[in-house]
């Protein structure tokens, strides 16, 4: 892990801590996104925008890169997760089949990237509701609900390929 990942993970680190003490008593598999990502999440690589993609509007992340990704799959996937930049933020992205960030709403991309690949039906069905697949506390089958594993292989029909 580089210094810029392990500085994410103790920021994340810090949030699950504060979380933890505002605990609501829910059962479920994660006690919220900071932690979920900690215990699933995936590093992807940081790069410049690749010359063949455009930037899209700024602040409209989560738009920008579904809308790239219904064009361009299989060839990118649509990930979620956390971006630190100037500070971490909730944030969409594309990866490549090498696990290349690629950013169309960052103008500088950021230090470091943690997130999970998101099947384009899920983004879409979050998107719907103004929601996104880590935050969307409107679904009855949230993500942090049951083990990720479990989760995974409803959306994909298999193991997580690690």
């Amino acid at each position: 892990m580089n210094e810029h990942q392990q500085q994410l993970v103790e920021y994340l680190k810090q949030w699950v801590t504060l979380r933890r003490q505002m605990h609501n008593g829910h059962d479920w598999a994660y006690l919220c996104m900071e932690d979920f990502l900690i215990r699933e999440g995936r590093w992807y690589k940081p790069q410049p925008l690749p010359e063949v993609y455009h930037f899209g509007k700024i602040k409209q992340c989560f738009n920008n890169s579904y809308a790239l990704a219904c064009e361009m799959t299989p060839d990118v996937r649509y990930v979620e997760g956390i971006a630190a930049s100037i500070i971490p933020v909730h944030h969409a992205w594309l990866t490549d089949r090498q696990g290349n960030v690629i950013d169309v709403t960052l103008r500088e991309p950021a230090s470091a990237y943690i997130g999970i690949e998101v099947p384009i039906a899920k983004a879409h069905a979050a998107l719907a509701r103004e929601m996104t697949v880590l935050d969307d506390w409107r679904s009855h089958q949230h993500i942090f609900h049951k083990p990720f594993r479990q989760y995974y292989r409803n959306l994909y029909g298999s193991e997580i390929d690690r």
